[in-house]
């Protein structure tokens, strides 16, 4: 079964459900049925016993014009004469009545008819309740009542009733109702075919755009099932919003190996340039020295780029490379500050205020790293005889680390720009960076639960704000 569609499982499992409940009616049709027929036949038979009882009498002589009268039955009975009137009916709704003696022991029937006699004569007349038989396989109920009328002290009437005769509407009833239901089970089980199959195509559909998109690559392929707001809309539209992130992912690693691709290529170039510059005969000591601190500084650049993008790809890894611990942040970016503050690049005055004390859950690698690369950017972006001050505070549930400089600034056409990867504002300092630092640092960020604000006004400086959860 596990190899079948689920349109066929579904249709299966409410097939077998509807069966299930259909025979269970039926059965319990069968059951209430027997069950009201043989209350039926019961109280038919002891209503017609009952209602013969008062139609036979004794008289010590016969009344009115006695024998003459012929639709009442007389017989000597006796010192006298039993009569049995004309509203005694013997055969009456399948109910067969008979009038017996049981004087002197025997059981004599003397009015009547009874179709099981043979069978019933051996069962003893008493005012038990209705007592069942069976003759020839078929199914009888016997009710017997005393005669009440004096001078009848050994009079009996003995009602029987064949169970098969009142079973037989019920019977054809239930065979009916079974048809029907039958009927009703096909249509059910071609119905629930289907609706399955129209409640399931929207998901064979994405399971269509699924397997197109990985034969061709096509990751512009969406869903298109119209409005809705049930489950399976919601799965369509997860799959498209699924689709538009793995087709901006997608779009964002070509972009980031083309430009890696491009920023490798040209210090590459450069370096092999001057290699075959130092290798030809007659240059001087000093053009040596020039071609080897090239050769350095191109090194230097690639070295930073791909220690760049190890860190990148290591923070997809989370807690496996990076693991999370109680940190003193307060110590940290003052260790930090006052090593960066040496640097004392173009004659910028680094100052740094640290509130002490100030405790977060992260990764010390990590966390330095975007220090470094907030103040490292300071320096690049700064103006000659500038300022960068370093700030950490707290504030509510959160810690608050800035750093800002009175450089060049970022034009407000920039801002949204300036965390993506391989994007650099000023491209003539070019050669200072690798366009992944801000990248990092919201990277950084965002594995810490924290984030990066940014203001900028151009040609008077930035402010960079990382916000991260306290450690309390």
């Amino acid at each position: 079964m596990k190899d079948r569609s689920i349109r066929t499982r579904v249709t299966f499992w409410f097939a077998a459900s509807l069966i299930i409940v259909v025979l269970l009616s039926v059965v319990s049709f069968e059951i209430v049925g027997q069950k009201i027929t043989e209350k039926t036949t019961i109280n038919i038979l002891r209503d017609a016993v009952e209602n013969n009882l008062d139609e036979v009498e004794y008289y010590d002589q016969i009344p009115g014009d006695g024998l003459d009268y012929d639709a009442d039955y007389y017989m000597k009975y006796n010192q006298g004469w039993l009569e049995i009137d004309d509203d005694f009916i013997p055969n009456v709704n399948g109910v067969y009545c008979t009038v017996y003696d049981a004087k002197s022991g025997e059981t004599e029937m003397i009015y009547g008819e009874n179709p099981i006699a043979d069978t019933t004569k051996n069962i003893k007349l008493s005012n038990r309740d209705v007592q069942k038989v069976n003759a020839e396989g078929v199914t009888y109920y016997i009710y017997d009542r005393k005669v009440k009328s004096n001078g009848l002290d050994d009079m009996w009437i003995r009602g029987v009733v064949s169970y098969e005769d009142n079973a037989g509407d019920i019977r054809t009833v239930s065979q009916i109702t079974s048809v029907i239901l039958i009927i009703i089970l096909a249509v059910a089980i071609i119905g629930g075919y289907m609706v399955a199959g129209y409640m399931l195509n929207p998901i064979s559909r994405i399971s269509g755009a699924a397997s197109r998109i990985s034969r061709g690559n096509d990751l512009k392929e969406r869903i298109d099932i119209g409005e809705g707001k049930d489950e399976v809309h919601e799965l369509a539209d997860s799959f498209n919003n699924m689709m538009e992130r793995l087709e901006e992912a997608f779009a964002d690693e070509q972009r980031f190996t083309s430009d890696v691709s491009h920023e490798l290529r040209t210090p590459i170039s450069v370096i092999m340039t001057q290699s075959e510059f130092a290798l030809d005969n007659g240059k001087s000591e000093e053009d040596y020295v020039s071609a080897l601190k090239t050769i350095k500084r191109q090194a230097d650049k690639m070295s930073k780029l791909v220690n760049d993008m190890l860190t990148f790809a290591r923070l997809g890894k989370e807690s496996s490379v990076y693991v999370k611990e109680k940190l003193d942040f307060s110590e940290l970016v003052e260790s930090i500050s006052e090593d960066m503050a040496l640097i004392g690049e173009n004659n910028i005055t680094l100052e740094s205020h640290v509130k002490h004390g100030i405790s977060v859950s992260g990764n010390k690698d990590l966390l330095a790293r975007l220090i470094v690369n907030l103040i490292g950017n300071a320096y690049k972006y700064g103006r000659e005889d500038g300022h960068i001050y370093v700030k950490l505070d707290a504030e509510g549930d959160k810690a608050h680390l800035s750093v800002e400089d009175d450089g060049i600034g970022i034009a407000e056409a920039e801002l949204a720009n300036i965390f993506k990867r391989m994007y650099q504002v000023d491209s003539s300092r070019h050669d200072k960076g690798s366009g992944l630092g801000l990248f990092m640092v919201k990277e950084i960020a965002q594995y810490h639960g924290g984030e990066v604000i940014v203001e900028s006004k151009l040609g008077e400086g930035s402010r960079f704000v990382f916000e991260v959860p306290l450690l309390k």
